[in-house]
């Protein structure tokens, strides 16, 4: 049951990273995008706490979700960044590699001890993740310097939401709860910076398109059930962590095929070994488990 929460969530997380890759493409209002993605995924967060029964504030809960949520907004604005500046799986691949600290933190803190076929399932999906953007040959080398800044930065920003779920679990604070703070905030800061924009005139910015509305609802219900589920996987796999992660981190295997479909992104020989890696790995982690 907990791998089949992991691959929906995987699922989810792909499919909303890659309509993010989208809107890039069709030249999306950023600002105005992520305000109805966060809406979005507000909306399904509360569905959530509504359907759980699991309403309940407290000062402890109010400030963990509102940490993670600006951790996230600061991680999604270098998501897009990076997606403008570079191919969506190389991009999402490499980000997604913050798979490595939540692994470290769940060793090291929470002292997992996977069995021996879950520790090479692991391995191979972060030699997949981390080899992913690689090419050997130099010809689909990213020459665009700000395109590492920001996979750097996004990397480091979207750690919290991994490894920062865990620790709510782990405390007893309610996830659901804090899951829908995590939306609020970023859909408040978002409304806020819309509000900025359009006094200063920025009336691009702020244009709600039929593609954006369609864009940001979808890729936000996907992300927001996507978090919720990796939540839930967390709750019912304890001690599974390290796993649980490593296997979340596969998201960027949907954004790389589709993104291949789709866009024709071309793919090396270094990036096909790394997807068969993940794909194994996953396979290894779902059959000892």
């Amino acid at each position: 049951m907990v791998y089949l929460l992991v691959l929906l969530g995987t699922f989810f997380r792909g499919i909303a990273a890659f309509l993010l890759k989208v809107s890039c493409a069709e030249k999306v209002s950023g600002p105005a995008l992520l305000f109805i993605y966060y809406a979005a995924g507000s909306i399904v967060s509360g569905w959530w706490v509504w359907q759980k029964s699991a309403f309940s504030l407290d000062l402890k809960t109010a400030l963990v979700g509102s940490l993670l949520g600006l951790s996230i907004v600061g991680g999604t604005q270098c998501l897009l960044h990076a997606l403008n500046n570079g191919p969506g799986g190389v991009t999402s691949a490499v980000i997604n590699a913050n798979a490595v600290f939540t692994i470290i933190l769940a060793i090291t803190f929470f002292g997992e001890r996977p069995s021996f076929a879950a520790w090479l399932g692991v391995l191979a999906i972060v030699l997949g993740v981390v080899l992913l953007p690689i090419d050997v040959n130099q010809s689909l080398r990213i020459n665009n310097v700000r395109w590492y800044y920001y996979v750097i930065l996004g990397t480091i920003l979207f750690f919290p939401r991994n490894g920062g779920l865990k620790l709510v679990v782990y405390y007893g604070l309610g996830k659901e709860m804090v899951l829908f703070i995590v939306h609020s905030v970023a859909w408040v800061f978002f409304a806020i910076a819309l509000f900025l924009k359009r006094r200063r005139g920025k009336t691009i910015a702020v244009s709600f398109t039929n593609k954006t509305v369609i864009i940001g609802v979808l890729a936000g219900i996907g992300m927001a059930l996507s978090m919720n589920l990796y939540a839930l996987a967390i709750a019912q796999g304890p001690g599974q962590l390290s796993e649980i992660a490593a296997v979340f981190a596969t998201s960027s295997l949907v954004v790389a095929l589709l993104s291949r479909v789709v866009y024709s992104e071309k793919l090396s020989l270094m990036q096909v070994f790394s997807i068969f890696a993940i794909v194994g790995g996953t396979a290894c982690i779902a059959l000892c488990s």
